[in-house]
């Protein structure tokens, strides 16, 4: 799997695919605005969870760094993990060190932040327990992915199908969250895309169907 995910992996678009140093510059000047990687939702949601610049966030799975760099601009300090070495090297160019082994990073952190990450890896639970290990008491865990719940396979079956695959062995529910006993408290939220204004208040993280096909998965570990 690592070999897999250090050079062979690929996906269409700003995960995998590396931009030219003209693209890179317009990326940062926009600050992603708009593209597929853009990091303002997340940006309102930490809002709402009261976690504010100054804040320490890891972006586990981090690529080249998008994300990472967003949480940098906005005020945040910031780490990277990422397994693919060459992408890791690529955040020089952001001004950034993606660390590729756990053991480089410098815990706790107030958040750790995944994007299109579990459903890749072999056992989810084991990496949860790695992110809850490295977040402080009263921290977060939120974790981006595919949504493998029975809602979203019954609204679309043919995308829920094509979502699970090769690329992506394991489609983490809703309920898997709620049961990994990691947590003292969670959310679970279900869109096809985030958008700021989802996150418009903390009520909004209570009230949210399951059916759409990604799945925004937040754990507060214990204080």
């Amino acid at each position: 799997m690592e070999r897999f995910y250090q050079y062979d992996y690929h996906q269409a678009g700003l995960t995998t695919d590396l931009p030219t140093p003209a693209e890179l510059e317009q990326l940062m000047a926009t600050r992603f605005a708009g593209t597929q990687r853009d990091g303002a939702y997340l940006l309102a949601l930490l809002k709402i969870l009261n976690v504010l610049p100054g804040k320490r966030v890891l972006d586990y799975g981090a690529s080249w760094g998008y994300y990472t760099w967003q949480l940098l601009a906005a005020g945040y300090r910031t780490q990277g993990l990422e397994i693919s070495a060459p992408r890791a090297a690529f955040g020089k160019h952001l001004g950034l060190t993606i660390n590729t082994n756990l053991a480089d990073l410098s815990p706790p952190f107030d958040v750790v932040f995944s994007s299109h990450v579990l459903e890749h890896v072999l056992n989810p639970r084991e990496v949860l327990r790695d992110m809850a290990r490295l977040t402080a008491p009263g921290g977060y865990v939120i974790a981006v992915t595919p949504n493998g719940s029975p809602e979203h396979q019954q609204r679309a079956a043919a995308l829920y199908h094509r979502l699970w695959g090769f690329v992506h062995p394991v489609l983490l529910t809703a309920e898997f969250w709620r049961r990994t006993q990691l947590f003292s408290r969670v959310w679970t939220i279900s869109k096809d895309d985030f958008t700021p204004a989802d996150f418009a208040e903390f009520a909004a993280l209570e009230r949210s169907e399951l059916n759409h096909s990604t799945l925004l998965l937040i754990g507060q570990v214990n204080p």
